[in-house]
């Protein structure tokens, strides 16, 4: 089979989840250009991953061989670089990369700036899309990830797109102002905003207390950015002068900690919390759905609550989870509670504990808002006069605000 044939096959595929998502179908300009680009002109290297560390393997592109095709014509997102067990650069999933490129409004004539290139590969789509390669600028925080993007979008026929090795959180000011702005790693915060030209657009995974949300953001006449949340994603994050990974290993180092030391299983309040928790004879239509509750209820703590935070460990059964973690000068006042996939643990101070069925009724009560529920404005300065109430949530970044408001 052809890649142009296996390529079809794999946009086919990303449009089913646009129809069982009841999202609008992307613009024909969109997919003639996921139609126009090879994928695999993008993959040089091909990992598997064994024994805890990925195993390279070279593209022959003088044989192609179709095993290979297929394993890049699929509609999830591909290790394109890693060294051990590290991943140092993926293509991102083309499913996210449509929904991104919409969120953005990429158009014909546009002057676009991505941050974070990868494999080159969306910068090439948004060529196609913009028509003019010269007006896509994209940034590179790894030299090494830089380099090998320029090598593939040469081989691409994509020469002209600059691709520029620097820290993507500052944006890249030579050529602002920008009519999109799309960033492609785990933002924390907004710090390019004045780059973006009035009535320009940011698509952004934006990370809010560790929930990732796909966003769009929409500058106004008045400086302010207004849009919309659309899916929940789990990206690489920022590196360089605006990255949260310190902060969030210390953290969960401490988390860690306290749950493995002296946490309690919480049987009442998974019983209480039971909507949110699959069970083994629940039908896939039912785990799916409580996936989805899950995740809409976590990011409602996300915005709601400050002491909301994302947990990860590598202990087995407690990889991941989310938690309400209150921490006072006082020892005593301290205290966690976390949701793992199958069990509630809790320390310290049952406060904490009850703060999370608190937030739990106050979710219930509002009709258990999801994503499409929200409203998403980004303040680039102070505004004291922003203030939180029972629907709506000021939550203030190193950079500027963001509101989360429901509808």
């Amino acid at each position: 089979m052809e890649y142009k044939d296996l390529n079809k096959r794999m946009i086919e595929s990303f449009l089913e989840k646009f129809r069982k998502l009841n999202k609008d179908k992307p613009a024909e300009s969109i997919l003639r250009a996921f139609e126009k680009v090879p994928r695999h002109l993008f993959t040089p290297f091909l990992y598997e991953e064994r024994d805890g560390s990925f195993k390279q393997k070279m593209f022959n592109y003088r044989d192609l061989s179709e095993e290979q095709l297929k394993q890049v014509y699929v509609d999830t997102p591909i290790v394109v670089l890693a060294k051990d067990d590290e991943v140092i650069a993926t293509s991102s999933q083309p499913f996210v990369m449509a929904l991104m490129l919409i969120d953005a409004k990429i158009k014909e004539g546009g002057k676009i700036l991505e941050i974070g290139t990868g494999s080159g590969y969306n910068a090439a789509i948004m060529a196609e899309i913009t028509k003019d390669e010269k007006k896509i600028i994209s940034t590179e925080i790894k030299e090494n990830v830089a380099n090998l993007a320029q090598e593939n979008l040469k081989r691409a026929g994509y020469p002209d797109v600059k691709v520029i090795a620097s820290d993507g959180g500052k944006g890249f000011e030579a050529d602002a102002p920008y009519d999109s702005v799309i960033i492609t790693c785990g933002a924390p915060e907004i710090p390019m905003h004045e780059q973006v030209r009035s009535g320009g657009t940011i698509a952004l995974p934006l990370v809010t207390r560790g929930i990732e949300t796909l966003c769009s953001l929409t500058k106004g006449d008045d400086g302010i950015f207004r849009g919309y949340l659309n899916i929940y994603v789990r990206f690489l994050h920022f590196e360089g002068i605006y990255s949260d990974k310190k902060q969030f290993a210390k953290n969960i180092s401490s988390l860690q900690r306290v749950v493995e030391s002296y946490g309690k299983k919480r049987d009442d309040l998974k019983e209480y919390l039971c909507d949110l928790f699959i069970l083994e004879n629940d039908s896939e239509e039912i785990k799916a759905e409580k996936r989805i509750k899950r995740s809409d209820f976590q990011f409602y703590l996300a915005v709601s609550e400050e002491d909301a935070i994302l947990y990860q460990s590598e202990i087995e059964n407690r990889e991941s989870g989310y938690a309400l973690w209150h921490v006072e000068a006082k020892q005593a006042d301290n205290g966690l509670v976390v949701m793992f996939r199958d069990e509630v643990v809790s320390w310290g101070n049952e406060s904490v504990a009850e703060n999370l069925i608190k937030k739990y009724k106050e979710w219930n009560n509002l009709n258990c808002p999801g994503l499409k529920d929200y409203n998403i404005e980004f303040y680039p300065s102070k505004d004291d006069s922003l203030v939180s109430d029972f629907k709506s949530w000021v939550i203030q970044r190193k950079h500027g605000l963001t509101r989360f408001s429901l509808k």
